[in-house]
Parts: structure tokens; sequence; C-alpha cells
């Protein structure tokens, strides 16, 4: 099975879901709500629902106001349930809990607490104190007297690598919204993938052209947690097609005399040259007006520079030059790295290309 061509769509969100434990104690109900409160109004968009230790039931927040409104009667239903976190977590686990952050607002750890400690979504609770002594060794807790700011910046969980990858996946082109998102095509041992480095935390939108044989995935790995696997959407090409550019007669002489690999005389200094000669030794591009740093592919007539591509699709997708020279090849069910190009190497009948990098 060859790899198709497909047009893919990916969105990365920073900010990761919330959600919200709180304990219904007689005591600390008053506090619990109040700092409950506070942290709903600050997480806009963001929180997932409102749970009690020992309930596995979701009460929603649609709306800041709809918490104190109902937070009354919500405790009345909750007091005297026993404080357990596994009602609670293997809720979120059925549901596929896979990237979200759990606050858990209590004065004392939860019974079964350590079931927890060293488990992926375990590593992705935060437990707030809402007393002065320490909940337990190994457990991740503040006390809510450091501020909500400080319980915020405590929840924070974000991409440390992100990468597409997926069956028969070899990128074409890519665009990335921030444009300082930086696409790299990794080959290695665990095959090949599109790796994308930000320096910004704003969400991320990305537009990809690819060869696949099945449907690839953004895999993101962050600080915490387990790694998360994101299905692109089809889309229409967000890429324009391909233009080759004609060769003035001038460099048809060059080109020609590197295609056949004998000397050409240089316009530049009247001298002959060999045939992969790209600088002329007494100064001056040879192939003047053809980019640079990037590989550029030939006919007798054109040329096309893949400066803004990833890699270029030959012999029907069974091929792929990428953008820094090097020819890969797809056999049996994965891409073969074949070689880095030899100068106007002949990679697809009718079509010789060239990599110089200055």
């Amino acid at each position: 099975m060859c790899p198709d061509e497909v047009d893919l769509y990916f969105e990365l969100s920073f900010s990761v879901p919330v959600c919200l434990v709180l304990e219904a104690d007689e005591y600390t109900r008053d506090i619990v709500s109040q700092a409950a409160s506070s942290l709903i109004q600050r997480l806009p968009g963001r929180l997932k629902g409102v749970y009690f230790l020992g309930n596995p039931f979701r009460y929603h927040v649609l709306l800041h106001r709809d918490f104190p409104e109902n937070a009354p009667h919500w405790f009345r239903e909750n007091l005297g349930r026993v404080s357990l976190l596994n009602p609670v977590l293997e809720s979120l686990e059925k549901e596929g809990w896979q990237q979200g952050v759990v606050i858990v607002l209590c004065s004392r750890p939860p019974v079964d607490v350590e079931d927890w400690l060293g488990t992926p979504l375990g590593e992705r609770i935060v437990f707030v104190r809402m007393g002065d002594t320490s909940l337990g060794q190994g457990i991740n807790e503040m006390p809510f007297s450091v501020g909500v700011d400080a319980i915020l910046a405590g929840i924070h969980n974000p991409p440390l690598d992100i990468k597409v990858k997926g069956p028969g996946f070899f990128p074409l082109k890519a665009s990335c919204e921030p444009k300082d998102t930086k696409p790299s095509l990794v080959c290695n041992a665990e095959g090949l993938s599109l790796n994308l480095s930000t320096a910004g935390e704003v969400d991320l939108s990305i537009h990809i052209k690819a060869l696949c044989t099945g449907e690839p995935e953004l895999v993101v790995k962050r600080q915490r947690g387990q790694e998360e696997r994101i299905k692109g959407s089809r889309e229409r090409s967000w890429f324009s097609k391909e233009r080759w550019s004609p060769l003035s007669d001038e460099i048809k002489e060059v080109v020609s005399a590197g295609i056949e690999q004998r000397g050409f005389v240089c316009s530049l200094c009247g001298e002959e040259h060999d045939f992969d000669t790209v600088m002329c030794p007494q100064g001056g591009l040879v192939l003047s007006g053809i980019p640079l740093n990037t590989t550029v592919i030939f006919t007798r007539e054109g040329f096309l520079a893949l400066y803004d591509s990833i890699a270029y699709p030959l012999m029907d997708g069974k091929r792929v030059l990428t953008e820094d020279g090097r020819l890969f090849e797809w056999k049996g069910r994965e891409w073969i790295f074949l070689r880095s190009i030899e100068p106007y190497e002949e990679v697809e009948d009718g079509k010789w290309a060239l990599f110089h990098s200055l």
C-alpha cells in the first residue's frame, strides 16, 4: 500500500482543562466554598466541572455565578461522605481524562490518597491545603494562603514535546500559527515525525500537507501526565500549487552542463568551471537568481526551489526529496533514507536536483 497525499489541520491548547474536587466537611465547608469560588472565577472556559470527594457525580458550572447559587445545596448533598478520591478519579479515567489537571481542596488527606500517588493521573493532581498541617509525604500540595495566582501557576502543565507522526507519514508542507513555531523533520529509531518547537505559550494551529497510509496524530508530552494523541481533521489544501520558474538562457547552459556533467564557460569570469561549480572563484553566483541553502529541482526549462517546503514527492509518492537534500524511498511499510543527493542527481525521469549550502 503506497502513501496517499492528504491535507490535515491540528489544534493544540496550551491551557489545560481543570476539575475541581471539594471536601464536604461541616467545619470547613465555608472556607472551601470561598476558595472554590475564587478559583472558578479565574478559570473561565477551562473548568470541566466540580466534584466532591466520595462522589463520582459531576456538578456543572457554566457561569461563575452558578457556583455560589448552588454551592449550599451541593455541600448539603455531600456532607458525611467518606473522603475518597477513587469515585472521582475512576470516573475521569473512564472518560479518557488524559490532559487535564485536578485540583483538590481539602483540610486533610483523602483516605485513599496513597493509591493514586505516582500514577499518570495522580501526577496531575494538585492538593490545595485548607489548614496549616501538611497532608503527608509525597503529596503535591500547597496552602491556599499562597494565593490564587500561585495556585494557578502550580497547575500550569505546558507541552514539552510536540510532534506529528503516524503510519506512512511524511510531511511535505507545514504552516503554523503563531509564526515563530518551527517545524523540523526528524528521522530516528522511533520513526519519522514532524517536530514542532515554539518559544511562546499561545495555542497552536497547524496545517499540514503530507503523505500517509493511516491517520497521523499530534502527539503531545506535557510536563506532567501521559502522552496525549490528538487526531487531525481533513481539510481542503491550505497551500498554493507549486509554481515552477523558467530558466534564463544563460542559466540553462549552466544547468545543462550540470545535468550532462561537463564543464561550462562562466559568464562572470570567462573561464571554464567544473559542472558542479556554484560560486565563481573570482566572486559571484554562477546560478544567478536561483535560491541557495535549499534544494532546487530542475528540468531542462525550469526550476522549483523547496525553501518553503519540507519535502517534495517524486515517482507518484514512492520517493521524497527533502528541503535539505535527503532522498527517501517507500519500501514495504516504511520510509527508508537512501542518501543525500549528489549535485544535479537525476531524482525522477526528466528532473534533476541540487542542494548547495553556503
